[in-house]
């Protein structure tokens, strides 16, 4: 209960900072989605979005939002990681938009995972959309059900006449309101989870903003070994916390999706397509949960010298299985393959003392603790540390 109390009041000492960084990425996220709906407009594309190739055109749009505007939630990051020390006074709004280059640059580029995400989100949408068509479908051929006349009247049609197909759109017209109905529930299932993965993920991955630097210039695939691998293990610690802190944002996503999204497509415009009606519900959530990102960041900021730890005994002890691997199958043991595999060892012993070294200091610190001195010192020590292991290193590749 401390921890959820330091967690809220940072939040709440920052907040006024850190609305302002996250109305700067709402306004580039909304200027964005009118461009969209506006080139759609142009393009009289409604009977596209109404369809399959909607959800599609749906998917360039986010691209193109989280290409863009995803470097700016590192930024976000960082000037709330700086917030809680001595240099608090140092963060300004330049600070914020200078940081955006840092995010989309290594180590910091990737960490998101955006593009795999928005990829396992689309594949969550179509299953549950599947699934959602099947249970509609069984439940439309029940005798009582209200799909029983349309489903009459199209088996009635003359599909051998030539004018079977102005049929089937005046049968269609008829049962029009039944049909968006179907078509509004149907999309929003679907739509609610895969977008609930998406954010969720999205808002776990920032984790990997800590992660990505402490493995000195590692790439990104060793980054997301590690990171997975240690989730999967720890996934039920995180997740209680997880969800013990942060509910409300949970909460909040649930209310404004659904209510937006049923408010705009039962009493908005008649003609408003199913992709836009979706992207604006997407974007209504995203508005709101945004200026709340920074609770996330502080919880991830709690629990990081314990994870840290977690991270490190799995790197280190796959890291020492891939080097025994390597030796007991190289064949060619030339002077070259010999010295690189010494100084692979080499490198990751001393990463070994330097864990074991900070070992029971990192267990023993309570980032809940407003000790902004001592969490300074410590940020201070990390750079001396990594100083010295680049030097090293110079002088080892020399």
């Amino acid at each position: 209960m401390k921890n959820i109390k330091s967690i809220y009041k940072r939040f709440f000492n920052d907040f006024s900072f850190t609305l302002l960084c996250s109305s700067t990425i709402i306004i580039g996220v909304f200027l964005i989605y009118l461009l969209f709906v506006f080139i759609l407009m142009q393009m009289n594309l409604s009977e596209i979005m109404s369809s399959f190739f909607g959800m599609i055109l749906l998917l360039i749009c986010l691209s193109l939002i989280l290409g863009i505007l995803t470097p700016f939630i590192y930024s976000l990051f960082a000037c709330n990681g700086v917030l809680h020390t001595k240099k608090r006074d140092d963060v300004k709004y330049k600070s914020f938009l200078k940081t955006y280059f840092i995010g989309s640059r290594p180590p910091f580029k990737g960490q998101l995972q955006v593009w795999n995400t928005l990829i396992n989100s689309f594949l969550i949408y179509v299953l549950i959309e599947f699934i959602v068509v099947l249970l509609l479908s069984a439940v439309a051929s029940n005798e009582s059900s209200a799909f029983k006349p349309l489903f009459d009247e199209l088996m009635a049609l003359d599909f051998s006449s030539a004018e079977w197909y102005n049929q089937m759109d005046a049968v269609l017209l008829k049962y029009q309101d039944l049909i968006r109905i179907t078509s509004l529930i149907s999309t929003y299932f679907s739509l609610f989870f895969a977008t609930y993965y998406f954010m969720h993920t999205i808002a776990r991955n920032t984790l990997r903003y800590y992660l990505a630097p402490t493995l000195l210039n590692a790439p990104n695939r060793l980054v997301s070994y590690v990171f997975k691998g240690t989730m999967r293990l720890h996934k039920a610690e995180y997740m209680k916390g997880y969800y013990q802190t942060l509910w409300p944002l949970t909460v909040i996503y649930v209310l404004a999706f659904t209510l937006s999204y049923f408010l705009i497509g039962f009493f908005g415009p008649s003609y408003i397509d199913i992709g836009i009606l979706s992207l604006t519900s997407i974007l209504i959530s995203f508005a709101l949960l945004i200026p709340l990102l920074p609770l996330v960041f502080n919880y991830h900021e709690l629990i990081w010298n314990k994870f840290a730890i977690y991270f490190m005994e799995l790197f280190l002890t796959n890291a020492s299985k891939e080097i025994n691997t390597i030796k007991s199958s190289m064949t060619n043991e030339s002077e070259l393959n010999k010295r690189n595999i010494e100084l692979a060892e080499k490198n990751i012993e001393k990463i070994r003392q330097a864990f074991e070294e900070n070992k029971d200091k990192f267990s023993e610190e309570d980032p809940s603790k407003d000790d902004d001195s001592s969490k300074e010192e410590s940020q201070n020590n990390n750079e001396d540390r990594n100083d010295n292991k680049e030097k090293d290193n110079s002088e080892e590749n020399k």
